[in-house]
């Protein structure tokens, strides 16, 4: 029931800014519509009425899914109806390994973008990063991953986190709350310890097995989705967070404050990819649109993602500065990127030996 009020309130919203029908399935029946899957709440509205706008000849027809999962699915049953979907870069590599996506004969303002995240989707045939590679789909949105914190319950201890290395305080026992991701709880260790997340050996990371079972000690739960509800309340104190789930509630809840780690965190990004039933030598503008500078600083504004062709860093206010790190923080956090089997291997071992120790 609370996801059929969530997404009716959603398309009441956009009801009003005159949205609504074309999200609900305007153009329905226009064989030359564009079609295109995204994530629910993503795409802010004005964004989609300019597109409208600029390329008027051009029917558009968004289909909304709940999660990354549901949008792979559609991808994985190869029957998808859009040309364009949004997929998650730690999706690239199952996407293209299982030949759900087909690369971009061209990708524009691709000079524009940032090394990283041409590194992101420049991809060889099994799906790895690859300079020489093929290029699988077009970064629109980043974040970050931060601590999120309850202001009002660490100013009695005296001091404020500032890095990954305050997590292991003996304060916080019991008052963390962890993502349910082994690679970002696995690489918060590793940049607290001067490693990459990216760490192909960690079985010669020395110190990362005690350090990570002392962090499992601090941690009350782990978890990826509603886990700020208990920073909210007060069960805990300090969140391992997705900048995309605190920047909406910091202008909410004062006594909530975000960081980004001063040593360094990782980044992800969503991206445009391309079905393989798609026939069309265009991209209808879509691809076009995403990349131009000024609508990637509008979307910088009105969304709580960045676009990673954003030109204007003064634009933002003061809450979207926690995704834009000062440089020396940026240029030490990374991208996480797929694994050899061998090093995968290491990561789930070390996981599930740590996890479940942690259950006995």
């Amino acid at each position: 029931m609370a996801e059929v009020m969530q997404r009716r309130s959603l398309l009441r919203g956009l009801a009003a800014l005159g949205l609504g029908a074309g999200l609900a399935g305007c153009n329905r029946d226009d064989p030359t519509a564009l079609n295109v899957t995204i994530l629910r709440n993503t795409l802010p509205p004005q964004l989609i009425n300019r597109f409208r706008q600029e390329f008027p000849a051009q029917a558009l027809r968004l289909q909304i899914k709940t999660t990354p999962q549901d949008i792979f699915k559609q991808l994985e049953v190869n029957n998808s109806p859009s040309q364009w979907l949004s997929l998650g870069g730690a999706w690239l590599k199952l996407a293209i390994e299982t030949r759900a996506i087909k690369p971009l004969d061209t990708l524009p303002h691709w000079a524009n973008l940032e090394p990283r995240w041409q590194q992101l989707v420049q991809r060889n045939a099994k799906g790895d990063p690859d300079p020489q590679g093929k290029i699988w789909g077009l970064p629109y949105r980043w974040g970050t991953t931060v601590i999120a914190y309850r202001e009002d319950l660490i100013q009695p201890t005296g001091w404020r986190p500032q890095d990954w290395a305050d997590l292991w305080k003996p304060e916080l026992t019991q008052k963390l709350s962890l993502l349910n991701q082994p690679r970002e709880v696995i690489g918060l260790v590793l940049k607290k310890l001067g490693q990459s997340y990216n760490t192909a050996n960690i079985d010669q990371v020395s110190g990362l097995k005690p350090a990570l079972e002392q962090l499992r000690q601090q941690t009350r739960f782990f978890a990826s989705t509603d886990y700020l509800q208990s920073l909210i309340m007060g069960d805990t104190w300090i969140a391992q967070a997705w900048s995309t789930d605190v920047l909406p509630i910091l202008n909410r809840y004062s006594n909530i404050k975000a960081i980004v780690p001063k040593s360094g965190t990782a980044l992800w990004a969503d991206c445009w990819v391309k079905s393989p039933q798609t026939t069309d030598t265009t991209d209808g503008g879509w691809l076009e649109f995403w990349s131009q500078a000024e609508v990637a600083n509008l979307f910088s504004q009105f969304s709580p993602a960045i676009s990673p062709f954003l030109t204007d860093f003064q634009a933002n206010g003061p809450a979207k500065t926690l995704l834009l790190p000062n440089q020396p923080t940026f240029q030490t956090s990374e991208v996480i990127l797929p694994l050899s089997p061998s090093s995968q291997a290491q990561y789930d071992q070390l996981w599930s030996e740590v996890m479940l120790q942690g259950a006995q």
